[in-house]
C-alpha cells in the first residue's frame, strides 16, 4: 500500500510594492481626473506640544496609572 504524502506548499514571496514617482504621478493624476481632492497639510510647529501638553487636573485613573 501506498501511503499518502502531504505536500507542504510553499507561499510565493509577495513582492513589495515599492512605487517610483512616475507611478505616484500618474496615481493622482487618475485620482484628481474622477474627481479626488488632495488637501495640502501644513506644518505646525508646536503641535508635539499641543498635544502632549498636560492641560487641566489629573484625573483619577491618570494618578493610578502614573503611581500617585
Amino acid at each position: 500500500m501506498r501511503k499518502s504524502v502531504i505536500k507542504s506548499r510553499k507561499r510565493k514571496k509577495s513582492k513589495c510594492f515599492d512605487p517610483n514617482r512616475e507611478y505616484l504621478n500618474e496615481a493622482v493624476k487618475d485620482y484628481l481626473n474622477r474627481g479626488g481632492k488632495i488637501k495640502k497639510i501644513v506644518d505646525v510647529s508646536d503641535e508635539m506640544d499641543h498635544v502632549t501638553g498636560f492641560q487641566g487636573n489629573s484625573l483619577p485613573v491618570d494618578e493610578f496609572l502614573m503611581g500617585h
